[in-house]
């Protein structure tokens, strides 16, 4: 967790030589988890009811609500176009199955952030107490 901390403050201050400040605070608020878990369970440890376990279960829990909602997104936008293309008015652009991957999935996140995300999530569950 420190290393993920000290990326996003290495990324800020970064960003003191950027000239696209638009782009670069999107990016620091899609990267900003990388900063919130670190502090939120550095901050909280021992067992009040915001401890380092319970800050972590509900990263967990959000990431798998996230991906759920994407999941079921992908799998309407997926059905509402191929039933669009059955009727005979396909929609322009991309393949209506491009909804269940890259960064048609992942709306508003990434795809690699996404898979960050997730990565994080699987090694807190696993590597700690959080799946007893």
């Amino acid at each position: 967790m420190p290393w993920m901390a000290m990326l996003y403050l290495w990324h800020a201050v970064g960003m003191l030589w950027s000239t696209d400040l638009d782009f670069g605070l999107m990016d620091l608020g899609i990267k900003l988890p990388m900063l919130l878990v670190p502090l939120a369970v550095w901050w909280r440890q021992g067992s009040s009811p915001f401890s380092k376990e319970r800050v972590l279960h509900w990263f967990v829990m959000a990431c798998v609500a996230f991906t759920g909602f994407l999941i079921l997104r992908g799998l309407a936008l997926f059905g509402w176009e191929y039933a669009l293309r059955l009727m005979g008015t396909p929609i322009e652009g991309a393949p209506y199955w491009n909804h269940l991957f890259s960064s048609y999935f992942s709306w508003y996140v990434h795809p690699t952030y996404l898979a960050y995300y997730l990565v994080f999530a699987i090694g807190a569950w696993t590597l700690t107490d959080l799946h007893d």
